[in-house]
């Protein structure tokens, strides 16, 4: 069912489509309704796998601390990320160093 799932991927197939096929009869006569339940299986977990990282894509892309004050921003950074910031610098030079810092996290990585 893995080959079929990944047919029906490359072919770019809506949750809809998908629907369709699996309930078209002919498609019932070729496959058991295990198979089919497989297929289901494989389709909406990668559907779930795919939303998630757009999630996780947007918060990422979101910077919560840019309306912070420098205060709130130095918590979050040591609380969030273990980053002790500099509070002499003024909010946008903080805001550079902790995102350097986490460049540096993901690069060591």
């Amino acid at each position: 069912m893995k080959e079929q799932f990944e047919t029906l991927k490359k072919k770019g197939y809506s949750n809809e489509a998908f629907e369709s096929y699996v309930n078209n009869p002919n498609i019932k006569k070729i496959y058991t309704e295990k198979l089919l339940n497989e297929l289901r299986a494989l389709w909406y977990a990668d559907n779930i796998i795919e939303q998630e990282a757009e999630v996780l894509e947007a918060l990422v892309e979101e910077k919560p601390y840019e309306n912070m004050n420098k205060d709130e921003l130095d918590e979050y950074a040591i609380n969030t990320y273990g980053i002790d910031l500099d509070k002499r610098f003024k909010k946008e030079t903080m805001i550079e160093e902790l995102e350097e810092e986490l460049k540096k996290q993901n690069e060591e990585k």
